[in-house]
């Protein structure tokens, strides 16, 4: 049945009975044929981890995880907005073998293949991911390498801003084209070929663009960003330098994002610094934003879609007389303005939001596009 479930941390052992055609739910993993758990599951399925050294706790994941035939990430995306290493760690523990055999319960559960060393070159990992992931690519290319190769199937992405524009036009089929246009602009940073793109991106970005940021637009500007690294970095950089930012990612409580979403609507401060993670886990809906500047992409394409989405030129109108924002606000720009910086690291993320357009973008080194 479908329920709501944020729980990250869960495992369970199944043991399949050939013999007298029974099933035995939660059984301990070394006697069990399949495992459903979460990484952190694994990681914590030692009830005394804080009693034991990490060579310890190493050596008896690295039992139960030794013969592992088939290897299932359902959901892999999901990971991306979790801790990841959770993820590497029990990947680097699969088909080891067992230090000692005290947790064999029979050896003739063991492939013989496996006992030759060959498991690793043996087992089927299955990846399924709603959309393209470089840390998911990563993974796979470091702890996969069955002898048959790989088998990489994808579907081509969809031009989401086809389909915004699409969307507005048709809820707005009785309004003047110029008033809903949202106007979107790509400025691809080829020109940062550094060791380290994210210190070049936010060298970039706090030198040479935030101050026509913050003298071009004014008031419902939402500033999305797609790392917690990168997060924490311009909170930082605008705790010191600016005092016209509110913040909201997935650590902000309930009355800390609620405060911050009223004091932007109501535009008491001009930006509003929003991370992917805090859109994932709290899906805020910003009613008010005029303007959406992406310093870096959303992973998920269908955000880069929720977030535009808050943009709604007609309605803005609305809130500029429920707020009594004062008269000045009209003599700026009547659309709604979409910018993104692009790194050379975020190839995925331009073809998934532009599709083909975005593969075309990639291959001839373009500089800007607008749409």
């Amino acid at each position: 049945s479908e329920f709501d479930s944020e729980d990250d941390c869960f495992r369970m052992g199944i043991n399949i009975s050939y013999f007298d055609n029974k099933i035995k739910l939660y059984t301990p993993f070394d006697e069990s044929d399949i495992i459903i758990a979460s990484p952190l599951g694994l990681k914590l399925s030692n009830p005394n981890n804080n009693n034991e050294d990490s060579a310890a706790k190493n050596r008896k994941i690295y039992d139960f995880l030794s013969s592992i035939e088939i290897l299932l990430v359902d959901f892999a995306e999901v990971f991306i907005y979790q801790n990841i290493e959770h993820l590497n760690e029990i990947l680097s523990f699969l088909n080891k073998m067992p230090k000692n055999n005290q947790n064999i319960v029979s050896i003739d559960r063991i492939n013989d293949n496996f006992i030759k060393g060959l498991s690793q070159n043996l087992r089927q990992s299955i990846f399924v991911s709603h959309f393209k992931s470089l840390d998911i690519d990563m993974i796979i290319n470091e702890y996969c390498s069955n002898i048959n190769g790989i088998v990489n199937i994808t579907e081509d992405y969809q031009n989401q801003v086809e389909k915004i524009k699409h969307e507005l036009s048709e809820k707005h089929s009785d309004v003047n084209a110029n008033e809903y246009e949202i106007r979107f602009e790509f400025k691809m940073l080829i020109h940062l070929k550094g060791e380290n793109p994210y210190d070049d991106k936010f060298n970039y970005f706090t030198k040479s663009i935030w101050n026509n940021l913050y003298e071009s637009f004014d008031r419902h500007t939402l500033i999305f960003v797609a790392s917690p690294f990168d997060f924490l970095r311009l909170k930082s950089f605008y705790k010191q330098y600016s005092k016209s930012v509110l913040f909201i990612n997935e650590d902000s409580d309930k009355k800390d994002w609620q405060r911050n979403r009223l004091y932007f609507e109501q535009a008491r401060f001009k930006f509003l610094l929003y991370s992917e993670r805090g859109h994932f886990y709290k899906k805020i809906n910003l009613r008010f934003a005029k303007n959406i500047f992406f310093y870096s992409l959303p992973e998920d394409p269908n955000i880069f879609t929720e977030i535009v989405n808050m943009i709604d030129p007609v309605h803005y109108r609305e809130c500029i007389e429920k707020y009594e924002v004062p008269e000045k606000e009209s003599e700026y720009q009547q659309f709604g303005s979409v910018i993104a910086l692009v790194s050379p690291i975020e190839k995925y993320q331009i073809e998934k939001i532009l599709g083909k357009i975005g593969n075309k973008i990639i291959k001839q080194k373009m500089e800007y596009y607008s749409c």
